[in-house]
């Protein structure tokens, strides 16, 4: 497992890239003050611009410990249309956990599974993981459909694991081993990792 930080990654429509805090203001209107994605998240809605800017900033010192966090920002348009946030979860069996949002205006058309793919790629040839887990809120059927579009396997059901727009939400575990990737290449030309 290397520690290379957040690389820029790219697909036919994507661009995937560390966060500053010139981007609060996207992120913030497109992200994270949309109901409807905060519905599935363990977090509420941020209220206002500022609050960003500071978790922004607080990132900028991940970034220096070469912590994974992209923004996934559209190649027409250099519009801010979700995030991805990679660690850690647990280094010595070099497992990696693997989070994602998506504003609701851009629901249905292939973002996340289109950027999650690239990353995938990152953290199994260049990272050197051997496996990725991720969870998601039972009630969020689509995120479901993603893992297992992508090889997922699911793992297990984690009761009450957090507190979404629903209450105490149960969550589903899901994985993803390296031998179980023969769909994934690492696409060179495209990724500067």
């Amino acid at each position: 497992m290397k520690k290379l930080g957040t690389k820029e990654l790219y697909t036919d429509r994507l661009i995937l890239r560390k966060l500053n805090v010139d981007d609060a203001e996207q992120l913030y209107l497109n992200v994270f003050s949309d109901d409807k994605t905060a519905q599935y998240m363990a977090w509420d809605v941020y209220s206002d611009i500022d609050s960003v800017k500071k978790y922004l900033t607080k990132w900028q010192e991940q970034y220096k410990l070469n912590e994974c966090y992209w923004g996934v920002f559209t190649k027409d348009t250099s519009t801010l249309v979700g995030t991805i946030c990679l660690s850690d979860e647990n280094s010595r069996a070099n497992i990696a956990f693997v989070s994602y949002c998506l504003g609701s205006k851009y629901w249905g058309n292939g973002f996340i599974t289109e950027s999650l793919k690239v990353v995938i790629e990152y953290v199994f040839n260049a990272l050197q993981y051997r496996m990725i887990t991720a969870f998601c809120a039972e009630s969020n059927k689509s995120s479901q459909k993603v893992l297992i579009r992508l090889g997922f396997k699911y793992e297990a059901t984690l009761r009450q694991r957090d507190l979404t727009a629903l209450g105490y939400e149960d969550c589903l575990q899901y994985s993803l081993m390296v031998d179980e990737t023969d769909k994934f290449e690492c696409n060179k030309k495209h990724s500067k990792y």
